[in-house]
């Protein structure tokens, strides 16, 4: 069937390359949908990608529940390379937003101290509200 992905792939996607184009157009955004137009450019420019294809993630995408992005990458790492090529997607989109998560989460509580978070864990709990018991 003419004007399909399959028909318009110049070259064999890899999975260094898929990963790669993954994690460099989708961690460079803020937001899925600029995300997805990169990647569409991206994948379109090698033929991995047509304007049909992209429609059809997107509304894919859109129709799961969760973050749209993920869905998007999960069914374009399908599409070009299986359940392999949707994991190396998958880890390419989520895995350096949760590393950066995490590490501003550290900054967060070691510059704040852990004093306030053992304040407001060690005060007991009035069993009914769930609200600190006044102190008598």
């Amino acid at each position: 069937m003419p004007g399909t992905t399959k028909d318009m792939r110049f070259d064999k996607a890899t999975l260094r390359t898929l990963g790669w184009l993954v994690f460099y157009d989708v961690n460079r955004t803020l937001g899925g949908l600029a995300s997805m137009e990169l990647l569409r450019r991206s994948l379109g420019a090698r033929g991995w990608m047509t304007d049909d294809g992209h429609a059809l993630f997107v509304a894919v995408s859109r129709l799961t529940p969760g973050t749209n992005i993920l869905a998007y990458c999960v069914a374009l790492g399908w599409q070009l390379a299986h359940w392999r090529g949707a994991l190396v997607s998958l880890a390419a989109a989520s895995i350096p937003a949760s590393i950066l998560i995490a590490l501003l989460s550290a900054t967060i509580i070691s510059e704040a101290g852990i004093e306030a978070e053992a304040r407001a864990t060690s005060a007991p709990l009035h069993p009914r509200s769930c609200q600190p018991r006044p102190t008598q």
